[in-house]
């Protein structure tokens, strides 16, 4: 598998410095969002050819991908002049992907609080409908540029699970919406102790629409499901990355929940897979 990690997880510094500490640990790709990882921050309203090609080159020289630029809105932010914001700073995003040699933009889907969090009608037929306006308007700018949108899902989210994410790229109608799976941000616990179900029934709905992966792993017990670094929970990683790689070999696999003391034990646990994904 190409196995990486979100780059501010590992800090936050210049390009070839973040670059370098990737490399260091044997990792093949990263997850850049550039306001959050770089030092100084590089946000949207400065992408230029020339800064996101010096941060690609940066990465380049020391063999490791951008696989998925970060730029996570809020597509259906209750303030209309605010999502209008949003939207304009992920269609720059989407306009420079390619400068920062990177042809993935990813976002998760939103809520009607201002901050992402859970909201009661994020789960209602309006927030869909105005969730999918949103996204064909920048399903429309991806096109135009070539470029393609990761939607990843979360419970807490508008789209949160993956019947109403496959329902929305049926929506969308466009090869350039496509899939950051996550499946640890829409498990319940009954997923959890049917893991095998669970993993055939979303790649049957979604496999052929992976871009990238995010990989962290849940833990199941008396207070419910909490998050953990990869190897430290209960998710079958093996049975997973076998069933990915049947449908997308070589995908990009991105750690999160993980830093620090964990990395180390997360990269050798993620590495013992080699070959199925």
């Amino acid at each position: 598998m190409i196995l990486g990690i979100r780059a501010h997880d590992l800090g936050q510094g210049s390009a070839e410095q973040l670059a370098r500490m990737a490399a260091e640990r044997g990792l093949q790709a990263v997850h850049l969002a550039p306001g959050k990882a770089l030092q100084p921050p590089l946000l949207p309203a400065q992408y230029n050819p020339g800064a996101a090609w010096q941060t690609a080159q940066a990465f380049a020289r020391q063999g490791v991908q951008i696989a998925v630029l970060g730029c996570y809105i809020n597509p259906v932010h209750p303030d209309p002049a605010v999502r209008r914001a949003e939207i304009a700073r992920f269609k720059t995003t989407l306009r420079h992907a390619r400068d920062f040699g990177c042809s993935v933009v990813a976002t998760e889907t939103g809520s009607r609080n201002a901050d992402c969090s859970f909201h009661p009608d994020n789960h209602s037929e309006t927030a869909f409908v105005e969730l999918l306006a949103s996204m064909q308007e920048l399903v429309l700018e991806a096109e135009k540029w070539g470029v393609t949108i990761a939607l990843e899902a979360a419970a807490e989210h508008v789209i949160h699970d993956f019947p109403r994410l496959h329902r929305l790229l049926v929506a969308l109608d466009s090869n350039h919406a496509q899939v950051l799976l996550d499946p640890v941000n829409v498990m319940t616990a009954a997923d959890m102790r049917n893991q095998a179900e669970f993993f055939t029934r979303t790649l049957a709905l979604l496999g052929p629409r992976l871009v990238a992966m995010h990989a962290k792993d849940l833990v199941l017990d008396g207070e419910g499901v909490r998050r953990v670094a990869p190897g430290k929970g209960q998710i079958d990683y093996a049975d997973l990355l076998r069933r990915v790689g049947q449908y997308m070999p070589g995908l990009p696999v991105l750690m999160e929940e993980t830093s620090g003391a964990d990395m180390a034990p997360a990269l050798q646990y993620l590495r013992s897979f080699d070959g199925l994904c």
